[in-house]
């Protein structure tokens, strides 16, 4: 009967609280919800998220637990930080384990935002030297094979020299645009430095990079006017495959690097 008056008296502030809130009892059925939660609940995975939270590590003992859950809307991703509390009497009788919800999505989208910027070549705005080195830090998994692409522009130094830090910061923007377009979805482009750029493809092969390095030659087949000069850019390259060349990606960047370099004296050679 005293735990029915505290959850009775529960029910006032449960309903007055303008977060999503709800009431569970020991087998995570909801004793209590308001109207915030009751219409946060019907989205998809809402409910299981926060039953298999309450399982595995919410609630346990006096202490508050949190978590965050997202989940995908009509409108977009949204955010939320859980709160749990489990509620007792003053005999210790069990009252509920009290699910309070807020939405951080602003925190969260402003938090990626920064991220990415701080992964982000301002320039260019593909990736830079520390997203690399991310990659690298994390040991990401890229797939049973992928493909490191090192890709470096003919001659940038002597247009950067005659026409000036202007017109090679154009041509720098137009080459990774058209890299971008050149590439899938999920292939990961960094400015390496300068004029280099990297390429990862994801689970690809040896085959997947030379289509791309046909579509970028295909591309850059039309010259780009800048300042009244008509530019005919190309590149040199090299490629490095996992697992045949190496098996971690700083590896495949210095055998991908050293194949460019190699192609780069080869063709100064050959013209």
């Amino acid at each position: 009967k005293k735990i029915q008056i505290e959850r009775d008296r529960l029910k006032i502030l449960v309903e007055i609280n303008p977060n999503p809130v709800a009431l569970y009892d020991e087998n995570g059925t909801v004793i209590l919800q308001n109207r915030a939660f009751e219409k946060l609940s019907e989205m998809e995975g809402v409910k299981t998220k926060i039953l298999n939270y309450l399982k595995e590590t919410g609630c346990k003992g006096s202490q508050k637990t949190f978590t965050e859950i997202n989940i995908q809307t009509s409108s977009g991703r949204k955010w939320f930080k859980v709160e749990c509390e489990t509620l007792s009497d003053e005999n210790n009788g069990f009252i509920g384990k009290m699910v309070i919800l807020t939405d951080i999505t602003k925190e969260k989208l402003e938090a990626i935002l920064w991220q990415e910027k701080a992964y982000q070549d301002q320039l260019t705005q593909v990736g830079n030297r520390r997203l690399l080195e991310a990659i690298i830090e994390s040991d990401t998994n890229l797939g049973e094979t992928f493909v490191v692409v090192m890709i470096d522009l003919d001659n940038f130094k002597q247009i950067n020299d005659t026409y000036g830090h202007t017109v090679g910061d154009e041509i720098l923007v137009y080459f990774s645009k058209v890299i971008k377009n050149s590439t899938r979805k999920d292939a990961i482009i960094i400015r390496y430095g300068g004029d280099e750029f990297t390429i990862i493809i994801p689970e690809s092969n040896e085959g997947a990079a030379q289509r791309v390095i046909e579509r970028l030659e295909d591309r850059l087949k039309t010259p780009i006017h800048l300042d009244g000069e008509d530019f005919g850019l190309s590149f040199s390259y090299g490629i490095a495959v996992y697992p045949k060349d190496g098996k971690d990606i700083k590896t495949l960047i210095e055998i991908a690097d050293k194949r460019l370099y190699e192609a780069k004296y080869l063709k100064k050679k050959t013209t």
